[in-house]
């Protein structure tokens, strides 16, 4: 759903993950400017950990709790230490493998993860 007012979007995706102690999975995208936030709200019938990952062709570069990529500034709003791994995936031309760089951020206590995607103003 479009929020003008907001100048955001918000979803549902709870479907989306088929996992029976999932109550509830909602994601918000804010748009200002040069910056996109997204918020994730996770809702669990038992305490869970959750990863959030953001896949990247890109070779990342970690500072601190934020991920550089190229010129895409990656910013949670928790001291949160993202996870590096290189992994293979099947690549989106049969038979191709693709090697990807995973930036996992992992909530053991939390329920709620906030990041910023900030690009250069131009």
């Amino acid at each position: 759903d479009y929020n003008q007012e907001e100048e955001s979007i918000y979803m549902d995706f709870t479907r989306g993950y088929g996992i029976d102690y999932l109550e509830k999975a909602e994601r918000k995208f804010y748009f200002e400017g040069s910056k996109i936030t997204l918020c994730d709200k996770f809702t669990m019938k038992k305490d869970s950990v959750i990863t959030e990952r953001f896949v990247s062709f890109i070779e990342p570069v970690v500072d601190g709790k934020n991920v550089i990529l190229d010129d895409l500034v990656l910013s949670p709003k928790d001291e949160i230490l993202p996870k590096i791994t290189l992994e293979s995936h099947p690549g989106h031309i049969a038979g191709t493998i693709d090697n990807v760089y995973c930036i996992d951020y992992i909530l053991t206590d939390k329920t709620d993860f906030t990041i910023e995607f900030i690009t250069p103003k131009n």
